[in-house]
């Protein structure tokens, strides 16, 4: 990282240079530098995050660009900034899931489930998870599978969940990953509460764990203190986001508010929505004008982000 961000090195990206391995340290620098800032925002990370992404979307390499993108719009959501995520997930909907790289794919897929878009994750986790369990690309795979089990429990289907965790900690092995188990919500909480209870009933030797004690980092852990860490920051991280969902959702829209929202999603006109609600068009505005002012937007185009945000529509 001491590299990553100076001035020469960002020339080295822009011309694809080999010794800057055409672009690929970085697209690594800009997800770790993106990681510290949303632990501890701060005005220097992110001048070398914005230098950063600049650089590498100057780049001739679709795959260079198409990854910063996603690597910015993910990490947009987790800066507050959801409306920057609905908006990269938007664009990239246009694009075949079979035509992009399983690291789009896996943000994608992480982006959807941060929006409650479990039906969409859904279908991309099934072109996603054949390529890189074949791959055997543990890291990933192990992330996949926790999606599928958080896309299963939305969907009630609570013994699949179980078992997609399960595997995903036998992918996970002695690699002790910690930060994509923590991120997708009180859905995800839920899905580690149930793979906990399970290892209690199932770890040889019973469920021991040692209480205020320093083990330094994950790796020196018993599992049980390593699971319970999980656990733990995934309920801080579900909270928090849960407290700004309310604050910035402020007060609920109207039966015939959300239905006129719905309408503006289907790209209907004023008059569209008049003829097809039976309402005047003075009434029509007058709901989009309210539903504006409760979602916190200014056009069409936010409200329809804002909507997929939320859950409204």
């Amino acid at each position: 990282l001491s590299q990553i961000a100076q001035p020469a090195f960002l020339q080295k990206i822009r011309n694809g240079s080999e010794e800057a391995q055409e672009w690929k340290d970085g697209i690594a620098g800009l997800y770790l530098y993106c990681l510290m800032q949303a632990m501890q925002p701060e005005e220097e990370l992110r001048d070398k995050i914005c230098g950063l992404a600049d650089a590498l979307s100057d780049t001739e390499d679709p795959v260079c660009v198409r990854t910063t993108q996603a690597v910015m719009g993910i990490f947009a959501y987790m800066l507050n900034k959801r409306e920057n995520l609905g908006r990269w997930l938007l664009a990239a909907e246009n694009k075949e899931a079979s035509e992009m790289t399983y690291t789009e794919l896996v943000f994608r897929i992480r982006g959807c489930l941060m929006l409650r878009q479990y039906g969409k994750a859904g279908r991309l986790l099934q072109v996603n998870m054949p390529y890189l369990k074949r791959c055997r690309m543990t890291r990933l795979y192990a992330e996949v599978l926790f999606q599928q089990a958080v896309v299963n429990w939305h969907m009630e289907q609570h013994g699949q969940a179980l078992q997609n965790v399960i595997e995903s900690f036998l992918v996970n092995g002695s690699c002790r990953y910690v930060g994509f188990y923590t991120i997708y919500g009180n859905a995800g909480v839920e899905v580690l509460e149930a793979y906990m209870e399970w290892m209690q009933k199932n770890i040889p030797g019973g469920w021991k764990r040692k209480k205020k004690y320093n083990y330094g980092n994950v790796l020196r852990m018993p599992v049980e203190d390593y699971l319970d860490v999980i656990l733990r920051k995934a309920k801080r991280t579900a909270q928090k986001r849960s407290i700004s969902n309310t604050l910035e959702q402020g007060e609920s829209l109207t039966m015939m508010e959300t239905i006129v929202l719905q309408a503006i999603c289907q790209g209907l006109s004023n008059a569209e929505i008049s003829e097809q609600q039976n309402l005047k068009i003075t009434t029509v505005k007058s709901h989009i004008y309210s539903m504006y002012k409760k979602l916190g937007v200014k056009n069409r185009m936010q409200a329809a982000l804002r909507g997929r945000e939320l859950g409204i529509v």
